[in-house]
């Protein structure tokens, strides 16, 4: 009995941590196939918030930290979140401000990856909020 335990323990450990891993695999290869912005908004889909996809983004060699905070305005991320995650991980203030005014400057509800790689209630673009609690 105690046999069976360990071993449906060791399969969902085991399990948990495949899925994690095909996550981060995934993530990389959309960002190097299409961009950071259909990344991050594969990653929500996935159920992903902004700190997680803020930790598995600054592991990216060159990519702008200002891009990641973009593309998680543009997919419609929370921006208190977004603001949290990136203090969390060493993202200045002053790198968060710039990637919302570069979502206002470059992102729109009618983007084309926005209408067809997300559909679910969060909004895109010039609607995500600086940092209003959402909660």
């Amino acid at each position: 009995m105690l046999l069976l335990i360990l071993v449906v323990v060791f399969l969902t450990w085991f399990t948990i941590v495949t899925a994690a891993i095909r996550w981060v695999d995934r993530f990389h290869n959309t960002y190097h196939e299409k961009s950071i912005d259909h990344a991050v908004i594969f990653a929500l889909q996935e159920g992903k918030g902004p700190e997680e996809i803020i930790k598995i983004s600054i592991t990216i060699s060159g990519l702008n930290p200002q891009n990641i905070i973009r593309a998680l305005y543009c997919a419609g991320a929370d921006g208190w979140d977004i603001k949290k995650a990136a203090a969390k991980y060493g993202i200045p203030e002053a790198t968060v401000v710039v990637g919302y005014k570069k979502n206002i400057d470059e992102c729109t509800i009618t983007d084309a990856f926005s209408k067809t790689y997300y559909t679910g209630s969060v909004h895109t673009g010039r609607n995500s909020t600086f940092a209003s609690h959402s909660k």
